[in-house]
């Protein structure tokens, strides 16, 4: 299902933006009379579209998704584990809570993941559709100049979010934290190893 799932996001994205190469063109900036091609798109109809589209395709949609298969993936946890502890005659309480515990740190671990990707994801959306709906003819040079900082320093802010899961799961979760210090333990043992065979 993964790697249909993968192909399906690989072909729906180059399906989806194969209009760049067709519509965006080299054009004069009025303000400053220089040669760009806008990040946004030209300016007109189009570019109102575009906005509007990567606002539900990079803002809205992959939050949604993220919190949809999230909680589906919890409910699919909760029902196996159920099912492991409904074979099981003596259910002690320290399992239950241990089970509660897990939940809660993984619901934590998926809001605050879906909260930094919708902030990151949604500003970036939200300014260019902001931008798109006035048109570039009636802006200084200085106005144009503030509008391409925000929207670069937006743009590397959307990066940011995919980039930062694993802290975010290492800083809201002692779960994350924990496997984090089997791992190095274990990497730590196995490297000393040899050390020790060899004295």
């Amino acid at each position: 299902m993964a790697n249909r799932l993968i192909l399906l996001t690989i072909l729906l994205g180059f399906v989806a933006y194969i209009h760049v190469p067709i519509f965006f063109e080299i054009e004069i900036i009025t303000a400053t009379q220089k040669p760009t091609c806008y990040q946004s798109g030209p300016p007109g109809i189009y570019r109102i579209v575009l906005s509007f589209f990567n606002l539900i395709y990079f803002g809205v949609s992959p939050s949604l998704c993220m919190l949809l298969f999230g909680l589906l993936t919890l409910r699919n946890i909760n029902q196996s584990k159920r099912m492991a502890v409904g074979s099981l005659a003596n259910l002690n309480t320290a399992l239950s809570q241990n089970i509660r515990r897990t939940n809660r740190q993984m619901l934590r671990m998926l809001s605050v993941q879906v909260l930094v990707y919708c902030v990151t994801g949604l500003t970036f959306s939200m300014a260019t559709f902001v931008l798109s709906i006035h048109p570039n003819e009636m802006k200084t040079v200085f106005q144009v100049a503030q509008e391409n900082l925000i929207i670069t320093v937006l743009g590397m802010l959307t990066n940011t979010g995919p980039a930062l899961s694993f802290y975010l799961f290492t800083l809201s979760s002692g779960l994350s934290r924990k496997e984090l210090k089997k791992l190095f333990c274990s990497s730590n043992r196995i490297n000393n190893q040899p050390e020790q065979i060899l004295k």
